[in-house]
């Protein structure tokens, strides 16, 4: 097409560009208005036979490495797929194993329920590993089986 030019390699240091189709694009920070985009990052777990009293079991964990340092929000939910009486159900986030939230829910029936909670943490630049640990408290009621679980962190600047 004579009204086309095609460029390999160029170092543009201030330019704009009324329109655009870009097939593939990579930049260090993208930002919107002046404010970078976050990435969002999402583990989900599978179904588990029972949760154990007393003792959390990790459900499903998330890794990302982070350049800057920046706060962030995090939100965990289980999701219970039978019935029976009695059990409280606790539910903690961890970052790099350590507990930064953590909520109990108080019922005397879970049936087809989902549990969630939301909090947020200041994350240091570096590696960051997110996990979701749940567990029953007060009484034994290990027989609480889980159908799925999630984990959600945003605010994340990589």
């Amino acid at each position: 097409n004579a009204n086309t030019s095609f460029i390999r390699s160029a170092h543009i240091q201030n330019g704009a560009i009324d329109t655009a189709k870009i097939g593939d694009l990579a930049v260090d920070t993208l930002k919107i208005a002046g404010n970078a985009v976050t990435v969002p990052l999402f583990a989900q777990g599978g179904g588990m036979p029972g949760l154990a009293y007393n003792t959390f079991i990790e459900c499903c964990s998330v890794s990302g490495y982070f350049n800057n340092s920046t706060f962030l929000q995090f939100s965990g939910q289980l999701f219970i797929n039978n019935a029976g009486e009695g059990g409280h159900i606790e539910l903690q986030v961890r970052l790099n194993g350590n507990p930064i939230g953590t909520r109990k829910f108080f019922a005397m029936w879970f049936v087809n329920s989902s549990h969630s909670f939301f909090g947020g943490v200041y994350m240091p630049a570096g590696n960051g590993r997110f996990s979701l640990h749940a567990r029953t408290v007060e009484w034994d009621a290990s027989w609480l089986a889980v159908a799925g679980s999630a984990l959600s962190v945003m605010g994340v600047k990589r």
